[in-house]
């Protein structure tokens, strides 16, 4: 009977694999099938087999506990002991639970963090046994209990140890369901679940690596890996900053900056198309203020923000936008660039965004090429340019995206940084 059920269970579980699979590509089209379907499969296999744990550990569980009612004849040492076994499952399942959180806000793997996922199936187990034990001790042993206090208590004490344990498991279920399929996780794969033309993407809590405080690389999560590094330890950005709990690099406005060679745009020609988005918090307004630049012949392609009390994207030396919106120093803020080149005038686009509302937009495009200049991050050498502040994110897609798309990013950047989007024109 048991084993029919189980495999009555897991029948049920494959095809609600099946279903949830089919939910998370709808719902997030950009995630790949092939990375949802495998932590569901484990998830359906875990149940049953968490399952078979109980029904093997329940007669030993039931035995070491009626000892220890034998040795401890006390009804209020025995009930003590028990509820302190019962907070421990708890336990084990809420610090699944915050781990899950953790995950789904920060979109970092399971990996990253084993211990608070070890708490998580630690206390899966424990509540599972437990809640299978807690069924026959309940027509047995607590009716025989004479515990100090009246019989409302005692039933209140009952429904405890009844109600408890299955609030636990949904507590952990949930979180499981959190770690491995919310829709945090899948977009970890790209920012706000945009994939597509993705350049590059440069995220501060993760893909840093140290000497002491002091950044030797940064890798690019991006499709062509573009990872910068810096080895003269004067022009290192540091790692000690942190907005909204996540760490960021905090550049000099000296001489510190990152590289890659041979950049994003290398040899090709005829591009025409990019958005751009940056997370980051300026120290000196009056600065050149270059959060990133790679050279083309159409000039340095970059954002200043600011430069000299004024936000630019786009060419320096050819096509910009600017605005002197630039905000408060000191305070953090979302920077968006959209150059979009277009056969007809009308059509095209060179804008500059904060927080998503747009602040200034015009004409001033063209198709570009590269020429296999390197990237800088935090700054452009060759010209001189360092960035003086907090950097926290950085992307960069080679296409214009749609309106959804930027407001997925948005969402996704405003959401981890901490930062409240613009509601002139409402949006969420």
């Amino acid at each position: 009977m048991k084993g029919t059920f189980v495999i009555t269970v897991s029948a049920l579980l494959s095809m609600i694999t099946l279903a949830l699979l089919g939910f998370f590509q709808w719902m997030a089209p950009a995630a790949p099938a092939a990375s949802i379907a495998p932590p569901l499969v484990v998830l359906s296999i875990l149940i049953p087999l968490l399952y078979r744990i109980a029904l093997f550990l329940r007669p030993a569980m039931k035995g070491v506990l009626q000892k220890m009612q034998r040795l401890y004849p006390s009804d209020t040492a025995f009930r003590g002991y028990s509820k302190s076994f019962l907070m421990l499952c708890v336990l084990g399942c809420l610090s699944g639970g915050l781990a899950g959180l953790h995950y789904t806000v920060c979109s970092t793997t399971i990996s990253q963090a084993p211990l608070p996922t070890g708490f998580l199936v630690f206390g899966l187990i424990l509540c599972v046994v437990f809640y299978w034990y807690i069924r026959p001790l309940r027509r047995t042993i607590f009716p025989q209990m004479k515990l100090p206090c009246s019989v409302a208590d005692d039933q209140l004490a009952i429904d405890f140890f009844r109600i408890l344990p299955k609030l636990s498991m949904a507590v952990a279920i949930a979180a499981a369901f959190g770690i491995l399929c919310c829709p945090g996780q899948l977009n970890a794969q790209a920012p706000g679940g945009v994939s597509a033309n993705l350049g590059w993407w440069f995220k501060g809590d993760d893909g840093v690596s140290t000497t002491g405080s002091a950044v030797t690389t940064w890798n690019d999560f991006g499709p062509q890996a573009l990872h910068t590094s810096q080895a003269t330890a004067a022009n290192q950005p540091i790692y000690t900053a942190l907005q909204n709990f996540n760490p960021v690099l905090t550049f000099d406005g000296s001489n510190d900056y990152l590289r890659n060679v041979p950049g994003l745009w290398k040899d090709t020609v005829g591009y025409q198309q990019i958005n751009t988005f940056i997370v980051s918090n300026n120290d000196n307004a009056g600065g050149v203020n270059a959060a990133f630049g790679e050279a083309t012949p159409s000039g340095t392609q970059t954002m200043f923000a600011p430069y000299l009390g004024n936000i630019y994207y786009g060419f320096w030396g050819g096509n910009t936008s600017n605005t002197t919106t630039i905000g408060t120093i000191n305070t953090p803020y979302l920077w968006s660039g959209r150059f979009k080149h277009d056969a007809i005038v009308a059509n095209r686009v060179n804008s500059i965004s904060r927080d998503g509302r747009q602040l200034i937009s015009n004409n001033a495009t063209a198709a570009f090429n590269g020429n296999n200049s390197p990237l800088d991050i935090g700054g452009h050498a060759p010209n001189g340019w360092y960035y003086n502040g907090q950097i926290a994110e950085m992307i960069q897609y080679k296409a214009d995206l749609t309106a959804a798309q930027r407001q997925s990013v948005w969402s996704y950047l405003a959401i981890k940084w901490g930062l409240t989007l613009d509601q002139t024109s409402p949006q969420n």
